[in-house]
């Protein structure tokens, strides 16, 4: 009975891994279909650092994930925008917070821009939403059964075998 209890644990653990790591590699490398992560910041003389230009449709978000303000810009605005008239021109979030920035509903070409004195460290990311919620539910899935897998594991390995009545 221990023994069908751990190995039963060990299935939902096995499973759990294989859902959350499917789903993680699927994520990287689906490309721009569902998510297209960069990082690259182009330095402007006034010290404004500015992203590649992002196309986004209505199915994707945009996430921006840094320590310093980001802001998403039209790029028809990109030449006129300084840091005095930034907030005329940027796009409002769906959500912030501290380090993230999830922008939702756009369509067009867009600019992360932030102000600083040195190279910032942003990451910028256009994903399928999708795709994404999709992803998402499946990891959190594997993740639920890795735990029940785990919590399995030690009750069949801590249960006393039964008392054999002689």
């Amino acid at each position: 009975m221990r023994k069908n209890i751990v190995v039963i644990g060990l299935i939902l653990l096995v499973i759990g891994i294989v859902m959350v790591g499917v789903e993680s590699v699927s994520i990287e490398h689906s490309g721009a279909s569902t998510l297209s992560t960069q990082t690259t910041m182009i330095p402007s003389p006034n010290g404004e650092y500015h992203s590649n230009l992002l196309s986004v449709n209505k199915n994707q978000i945009v996430t921006v994930v840094t320590n310093s303000k980001a802001y998403l810009i039209p790029a028809s605005d990109i030449s006129i925008v300084n840091e005095s008239n930034v907030n005329n021109y940027a796009i409002s979030p769906f959500t912030s917070s501290s380090t993230e920035t999830i922008f939702e509903n756009l369509n067009g070409s867009y600019y992360v821009v932030v102000f600083s004195n040195s190279t910032p460290a942003v990451t910028y990311m256009v994903g399928n939403i999708s795709s994404l919620i999709g992803a998402g539910v499946f990891i959190v899935i594997g993740g639920l059964l890795f735990i029940v897998g785990i919590v399995v594991i030690i009750i069949g390995a801590i249960l006393k075998p039964k008392q054999k009545i002689q």
